[in-house]
């Protein structure tokens, strides 16, 4: 027999083709909600319209801690299989979710809160899944960059989210931006300036938060006085650097 004789796809298709509102409102009721939605697609919200007018869920709760709740604290939430250290990583529900509520209690410390912009530039580690859930958790907005990413890109990229959430002023910036991305020469020193050019436009990209490597597993670390002084030798290179850049430097 055909596999897709078996298979429920060509009916559940049919379903919400012919009624997406029924089948979107079914679905709906399999996670939970901190507040229902009102209707499940309003049409007159805007030029689309909206899904699930008025409803109110955390996405972080919805993979992890309900979960937790029913039972499933010790079956395998995440498994990380790196070719890079040839080794396994394998996190329960219940130990994800303690180090999404860790790191989400750092986060807040730092004074993160719902509607906050947050960048994560890390690589392919269980971390940065901990670090996203985090974010959902607090409701801050994360903006995910690929850790195999240069300097320049990661100043480009970062600079676009910036004028994405009109944090940054594009007519005001851009023509340092622009000075800055063409000087050649991309070092770990002009990394570090560039970094501070983002924070001197963008104040929402101040608190850093890093992870170390110890004893052949990453642990969450912070930037604290050391990060202060990066930021004072980091603005000096930075004003050093557009002045090469302009022609006004050796």
């Amino acid at each position: 027999m055909n596999i897709q004789d078996k298979s429920r796809y060509r009916d559940v298709y049919a379903y919400a083709t012919r009624d997406p509102e029924g089948f979107w409102g079914e679905a709906a009721r399999e996670i939970d909600w901190i507040e229902p939605a009102t209707k499940v697609f309003d049409a007159s919200l805007g030029i689309y319209g909206r899904w699930f007018a008025g409803a109110v869920c955390n996405t972080c709760y919805n993979a992890l801690d309900r979960h937790v709740a029913d039972g499933r604290a010790d079956q395998l939430a995440l498994i990380h299989d790196s070719p890079l250290t040839n080794s396994i990583s394998k996190f329960t529900y219940a130990q994800l979710l303690d180090e999404v509520k860790t790191l989400a209690a750092v986060m807040q410390d730092f004074g993160v809160t719902k509607g906050d912009r947050v960048i994560i530039y890390m690589p392919l580690v269980p971390e940065a899944v901990v670090a996203m859930l985090a974010c959902a958790r607090i409701g801050a907005v994360h903006s995910v960059v690929f850790g195999g990413f240069a300097a320049k890109e990661v100043v480009i990229s970062t600079l676009g989210t910036a004028y994405s959430l009109g944090e940054v002023d594009p007519e005001e910036s851009a023509p340092l931006a622009k000075v800055l991305a063409e000087t050649p020469g991309w070092g770990p020193v002009k990394a570090l300036a560039l970094i501070v050019f983002i924070m001197f436009y963008a104040p929402c990209f101040v608190t850093v938060v890093c992870m170390v490597r110890e004893s052949g597993s990453w642990k969450w670390g912070l930037f604290s006085m050391a990060f202060n002084t990066v930021f004072a030798f980091s603005l000096a290179t930075l004003v050093y650097q557009v002045g090469k850049g302009l022609g006004l430097a050796g």
